[in-house]
């Protein structure tokens, strides 16, 4: 995944990241902040900021005027580069099919967001925010009922963030929807998930080589024991 520094805002680093599935940009916390929220920003035009269609200096602009609405450090702010078509579909279509491949991208970008994050030994809290922007209203009430507690909606006012004090609760999702997603977030966000299991093989191939000398000697010593009983 390549890195790339895009501007610095209020002490926060802001980069973008590319890699072969998807761009996002991401805030970097001020150092004296150890750990952070995960906040996905969903916006309506990404041309501006497509490091395929535009020069730097007009991307350093649009990323300032999207970031300096985010000030609170205890947020980490990955605004992801969608394909127009996609965030159209969004916007007008209250689509289940668009939705999930929109929570697909979103959990990648967890995920990746996570990864970055705790490389820096920057603890990441298990509560995911989602940055209300009202053109998604739909998708933002499906994605809140289909985690079912593990993500809350956010506003973005008067230059920080502000948790939505009230939940939408008016989308029916089944239970077994709900237990599959909270899989994937509890897959992308459980804290201390890797565990190293390369030994595994390595101890069974140990045990394998010890049985097998075992039996080695065995033989051997049968073949002795015959060879003295021909001789006697």
């Amino acid at each position: 995944m390549e890195k790339m520094l895009i501007t610095n805002i209020n002490g926060r680093n802001i980069y973008i990241f590319t890699d072969d599935k998807i761009s996002f940009y991401i805030s970097m916390p001020n150092m004296e902040f150890n750990n952070t929220n995960i906040a996905i920003n969903l916006i309506d035009n990404t041309n501006n900021i497509n490091i395929a269609n535009s020069n730097n200096e007009l991307i350093k602009e649009e990323i300032t005027k999207i970031y300096n609405n985010f000030h609170q450090d205890d947020f980490t702010i990955i605004t992801p580069v969608l394909d127009s078509n996609l965030t159209e579909q969004i916007k007008l279509n209250n689509d289940e099919k668009i939705f999930n491949y929109t929570d697909r991208i979103i959990s990648y970008l967890i995920n990746c967001g996570y990864k970055i994050l705790t490389n820096e030994n920057i603890q990441v809290n298990n509560i995911i925010k989602l940055v209300n922007n009202p053109t998604y209203n739909d998708f933002n009430k499906w994605f809140i009922n289909k985690y079912n507690g593990r993500v809350e909606l956010i506003e973005s006012n008067n230059n920080t963030l502000k948790q939505e004090s009230e939940v939408p609760n008016d989308i029916s999702v089944s239970s077994e929807e709900k237990n599959i997603a909270n899989e994937v977030l509890e897959n992308t966000n459980t804290i201390n998930a890797i565990k190293d299991n390369e030994m595994v093989p390595e101890e069974k191939t140990r045990d394998l080589g010890f049985v097998s000398y075992v039996l080695l000697g065995v033989v051997v010593a049968v073949i002795s024991l015959v060879i003295l009983y021909m001789i006697v």
